[in-house]
């Protein structure tokens, strides 16, 4: 399973998005997204916009992954992926590499929405 995910900014929105095949010869494929209205507030600060921004787009990512592993498990009979691949961009600026890594790196929420499928 191929997994590419996306996130473009645009002023205060960001389109989240997903791709991710669901055959063997890897031209079938699920979609999915979601524009994300960023955080805003007169009382916090820029990090604490990011943080809150990263938490919401991690839930987004979580559920579209969900999605996609469901499509690629509903599709070849109840076979899940052997090897998933994913191509993360759109991560941003250094402060949103480091939040992003923490929340959808190793054991974060792309392994964890994984590992929680039923």
């Amino acid at each position: 399973m191929i997994v590419g995910i996306d996130v473009v900014n645009m002023g205060r929105n960001c389109i989240v998005g997903l791709a991710a095949t669901y055959n063997q010869y890897l031209h079938q494929h699920f979609s999915a997204i979601h524009k994300q209205t960023l955080s805003k507030g007169e009382k916090m600060t820029k990090e604490e916009q990011e943080q809150i921004d990263c938490e919401n787009r991690q839930k987004i990512i979580s559920e579209f992954m969900k999605a996609a592993f469901n499509k690629f498990v509903n599709s070849n009979n109840g076979r899940r992926p052997e090897q998933i691949l994913i191509y993360r961009d759109g991560v941003g600026g250094p402060t949103y590499q480091r939040k992003v890594l923490l929340l959808e790196g190793p054991n974060g929420a792309l392994q964890q929405a994984i590992r929680g499928f039923d």
